[in-house]
């Protein structure tokens, strides 16, 4: 990755509410995300492009989002036929919100001296985050608050 390239972050679940310009994603493991949609995101259903009006709650989404301003760049609805060939195939993925840091920053603010080293007991930075800085981490996972 490039300074300036963006990085996407992803979510797959079902919309339990619509509000305004505010989009909340529900897991399958009960996990949940407030997404913001502008007029950045694509919002795509059965093929063609939707709007934000269409999204409403009990549809099944998988969102890409910027995981440092939580604003969607593609929302895609899945169609019923979509969800059962997931089912069937047993190739059901979700894309989970990020773990919150169970601890806070003070005197911790490079994540990659404990997590690339497993330092402490903390777990290992992995495979797919690659490449990425402290500060991405703290994009995406929230410390503890004091």
């Amino acid at each position: 990755m490039t300074l300036g390239e963006k990085e996407n972050a992803e979510i797959e679940g079902k919309i339990t509410g619509v509000s305004g310009n505010a989009v909340t994603v529900r897991t399958e493991k009960d996990r949940t995300l407030t997404l913001t949609a502008d007029s950045t995101t694509t919002i795509r259903i059965r093929g063609t492009t939707g709007a934000l009006a269409d999204l409403k709650t009990g549809l099944k989404v998988n969102a890409k989002f910027d995981p440092f301003t939580k604003v969607a760049t593609r929302i895609v609805v899945q169609t019923q036929e979509e969800e059962s060939e997931d089912e069937e195939e047993g190739e059901r993925k979700e894309a989970e919100t990020p773990t919150n840091i169970p601890h806070t920053l003070q005197g911790r603010t490079d994540c990659l001296a404990c997590h690339q080293t497993g330092a402490a007991g903390g777990p290992d930075v992995p495979a797919d985050h690659s490449g990425r800085t402290s500060a991405t981490c703290q994009g995406c996972h929230q410390p503890k608050r004091t």
